[in-house]
């Protein structure tokens, strides 16, 4: 089971996602409009969700797995400045000197 999900493990950018929905939307719809004229056509219930079906899957095929084409603008995130919680940092060292600062007006 862990093969399967390190091999569908992937990376999407934020426009990759945008172009996912779309390719979803365009799937489903384009699905039902062939799967009703198809239906129709025949006169076949059975045909209409056999047709939307596989259209659905192809649908899920084309959109699922983290193609490629989904990450042609990959995000770089930003460094972090510094921690926080160590001392001897600049926001740990300004904090100190104005908590100095705040006990020698607190004693005069």
């Amino acid at each position: 089971m862990s093969s399967i999900s390190a091999a569908l493990e992937g990376t999407i950018d934020f426009q990759g996602q945008v172009l996912a929905e779309k390719i979803t939307q365009i799937g489903i719809i384009l699905a039902a409009v062939l799967a009703f004229a198809v239906g129709q056509f025949f006169q076949s219930f059975e045909l209409l969700l056999l047709v939307f079906g596989g259209g659905v899957v192809i649908t899920l095929l084309a959109v699922l797995p983290p193609w490629p084409m989904y990450n042609r603008h990959p995000v770089s995130w930003l460094k972090p400045l510094v921690e926080q919680s160590q001392p001897g940092n600049a926001i740990h060292q300004l904090t100190s000197e104005s908590e100095s600062e705040a006990e020698k007006n607190n004693t005069k």
